[in-house]
């Protein structure tokens, strides 16, 4: 029997908008959707009929990543540069030769907030500290702008912002605490639910640092109960060494 066609097709195509410049008079300058091309050669030959002097250029500012493999369904994701969507391609390439399937498209059109509730109300109740973990959620759902970018254009600039504000507020083990779960619901949307950025945010993030410790003295109880301990073991240099 033959095997399966695994074989996996992309490719990277200009959709930037496309523009009809006249050098020494902008208000002429006009700007085109990239379904509008024969509107922008129509307009450019009308000046040009003129006398104007024009020029049509496409711009660079949307490159559409199409994946194409037999068992999949197709992927269309667009970046703002050609250099991200020739990483993601890498990217989306490398994970179909392992069979990873992801569908990036949908990064495009859910929001880390949408992200975030699902987590909220499927995962957090199973967990020890839920209601801790629901307060923190809840909080950045209600306080940060960055949860209703869609999870494609979230980028670590967007946490590392997030953070130079948010330590004008609290310690920095709170914000790291909040860190932690913005990175987990990140994971279980990329492991169990499919959906994943091409690139995380957490990717070169620069944490707050910041020492857990304590500094405080024995209780006199606690003082005795150690002392106690001590005499009553076999080796009678515990007791001097705590002293």
């Amino acid at each position: 029997m033959a095997a399966p066609d695994c074989s996996t097709s992309s490719s990277i195509k200009n959709r930037s908008p496309f523009v009809v410049t006249v050098r020494y008079d902008a208000s002429l300058n006009r700007r085109f959707a990239y379904s509008r091309r024969a509107e922008a050669a129509t307009y450019l030959k009308l000046l040009k009929a003129r006398g104007v002097k024009a020029r049509l250029d496409q711009l660079e500012t949307a490159f559409q990543l199409r994946i194409r493999r037999k068992g999949v369904p197709n992927q269309y994701v667009t970046f703002d540069t050609l250099e991200d969507a020739q990483q993601a391609k890498l990217q989306i390439e490398a994970d179909l030769s392992v069979s990873v399937v992801r569908d990036y498209a949908i990064a495009t059109r859910t929001t880390l907030r949408e992200l975030m509730e699902h987590y909220l109300t499927e995962v957090v109740p199973r967990h020890k500290g839920a209601d801790i973990e629901a307060t923190r959620i809840r909080r950045l759902l209600r306080d940060e702008a960055f949860v209703d970018k869609k999870l494609a254009a979230l980028v670590t600039e967007d946490l590392q912002d997030y953070i130079q504000d948010r330590l004008t507020q609290v310690a920095p083990a709170t914000v790291e605490r909040e860190l932690d779960l913005i990175s987990q619901t990140l994971s279980y949307a990329d492991d169990v639910w499919k959906i994943a950025p091409v690139e995380s945010p957490f990717t070169g993030l620069r944490r707050p640092k910041y020492f857990n410790e304590r500094d405080r003295r024995l209780l006199p109880e606690e003082e005795r109960a150690i002392l106690a301990a001590a005499r009553e073991d076999a080796n009678p240099y515990i007791e001097p060494a705590i002293c």
